[in-house]
């Protein structure tokens, strides 16, 4: 059967057919470990007229687990200012210095990228002032758990493509209760069916995502008909990613 699209409110903004465009600037984890530079990218969102910031989080020992002793080269001033930020052990710190920051590893980079729960909360903080909204995709149980119990006003959560195969954190997405915003672009058809039975349609946002960084214009006007048991899914058309500006807003 046809299935209507409605709208799934985040925030006090009413998201779906009809309404106007809910545009979303992903900050990620291109603060580089800044609180400084993650506000100045607020700025710029809020001085874009966004709706919301949205940033990412992760247990870097559980999503990075066999993967943290490879070597990485990391720019100096990010493990500096890491070291200074308290996120790396002693024995992390002094091999760095010893080798004059050139023995980094994956594991040095990951945690130099994540927001400490102080840290989110003065990007909290912030957000406030600036009356913008912000949230995060939560790559893990833990860190969903995390923000969960420190943000409970966050409006939603947003499942990264990767992650769509992740019962476990799509159950407990689930349970918040909270809307959901689900990217499809490193997912295959049948993985976006899975996920979306097991996060619900309900509160769901899909969307239509074409992983290429950047793309052009010309790969993201597929139209998508999908089906979940017997519920049939109108076209879903969504952007995210790192377009052309111009190109976008040529489409509004």
């Amino acid at each position: 059967m046809k299935e209507t699209i409605t709208s799934v409110k985040i925030g006090d903004k009413l998201v779906g057919p009809g309404q106007s465009i809910f545009i979303v600037l992903e900050i990620g984890i291109n603060h580089n470990g800044y609180v400084s530079l993650a506000k100045k990218l607020i700025d710029l969102a809020v001085t874009a007229g966004a709706d919301a910031v949205k940033f990412q989080t992760r247990t870097v020992e559980t999503v990075y687990a066999g993967k943290l002793d490879k070597p990485r080269a990391v720019p100096k001033a990010i493990l500096e200012k890491a070291i200074a930020r308290g996120v790396l052990s002693r024995t992390d710190e002094q091999r760095l210095r010893d080798s004059n920051f050139e023995q980094s590893t994956e594991g040095d980079q990951k945690r130099a990228l994540e927001f400490t729960l102080d840290e989110y909360r003065e990007i909290d903080r912030y957000c406030r002032s600036r009356e913008i909204l912000w949230f995060t995709s939560c790559w893990d149980v833990g860190a969903l758990e995390r923000m969960e119990r420190e943000f409970p006003h966050l409006p939603c959560h947003k499942i990264a493509s990767p992650c769509n195969e992740d019962d476990a954190l799509l159950k407990g997405v689930r349970i918040t209760g909270k809307p959901i915003i689900m990217s499809t672009g490193m997912t295959d058809m049948a993985g976006v069916e899975s996920a979306i039975r097991v996060s619900s349609l309900e509160n769901l946002v899909l969307l239509h995502c074409t992983s290429v960084y950047p793309k052009g214009i010309e790969e993201g006007d597929g139209p998508v008909e999908l089906s979940v048991g017997h519920v049939h899914l109108p076209e879903v058309q969504g952007e995210a990613g790192q377009e052309r500006l111009r190109d976008v807003l040529g489409r509004v």
